[in-house]
């Protein structure tokens, strides 16, 4: 991808510059045509030269040689499944419809949101209310994985995180039974001193990004650590 051309100093990769990359990508490479957008497949069927695809609202089938199901994890909104809304009259917004909904939010007639979740959607979604101004009620339930950590973009405010994390250098920071070949795998983790320094190095990063996310400013705060952090203090 290209840098970001319009802050040099703000090395943040923003949705409209992927949505942009893959854009150009597919009209240089001419993907555009073989490109059927809003297109929802309801069955795969398998039969001896191929497969067989549905498509939702039309008779059409598509037969293919071929078929490679890439559809990602978020493609369908999923809701609580122990939640009823069903009587509700206050409008229930999926967070992947946040963008069009937006003017609707940003309207002075919505004062209090109630956001559901803890994961990355709900803290954009959170994020997004209180800059828009308004009075929000975050509901995580207690039990299951708990919220996402909070991390730091820059790392004391130096070093860039997301590109830090991509390095050959963190790979070998990071234990992993896919990495257990050659001399840095071997000093960091077959060595006391090795395996001292890769502890002593999450313990940075650990103390970093809580004091970014700001965990011992406040209960309300504090509620938002990560389970296994909560679990390791709590009471026996």
């Amino acid at each position: 991808m290209p840098p970001n051309k319009g802050n040099r100093k703000d090395e943040k990769v923003t949705g409209e510059m992927i949505h942009n990359y893959m854009q150009k990508y597919a009209e240089d490479h001419d993907l555009l045509r073989h490109i059927r957008f809003n297109t929802f497949v309801t069955n795969a069927q398998k039969f001896e030269g191929g497969w067989r695809l549905s498509i939702k609202d039309t008779s059409e089938i598509i037969e293919t040689g071929k078929l490679l199901v890439a559809t990602g994890v978020t493609s369908i909104p999923s809701f609580p499944s122990n939640l009823d809304f069903s009587e509700s009259s206050l409008p229930i917004i999926h967070s992947r419809d946040l963008g069009s909904h937006y003017e609707k939010l940003k309207s002075g007639n919505v004062k209090n949101v109630v956001v559901v979740g803890a994961a990355k959607s709900a803290y954009d979604a959170v994020y997004l209310l209180l800059k828009l101004g308004k009075k929000v009620t975050w509901a995580i339930r207690s039990e299951g994985a708990g919220p996402m950590s909070i991390l730091p973009y820059k790392i004391l405010n130096m070093v860039n995180a997301i590109a830090f994390a991509s390095t050959r250098l963190m790979s070998h920071l990071s234990p992993s039974i896919l990495n257990v070949k050659g001399p840095l795998y071997k000093s960091f983790h077959k060595t006391s001193p090795g395996r001292w320094c890769v502890g002593r190095f999450w313990d940075f990063l650990d103390w970093a990004s809580s004091n970014h996310a700001g965990y011992s400013k406040g209960d309300h705060v504090a509620l938002l650590k990560p389970e296994i952090d909560r679990q390791r203090y709590a009471d026996p």
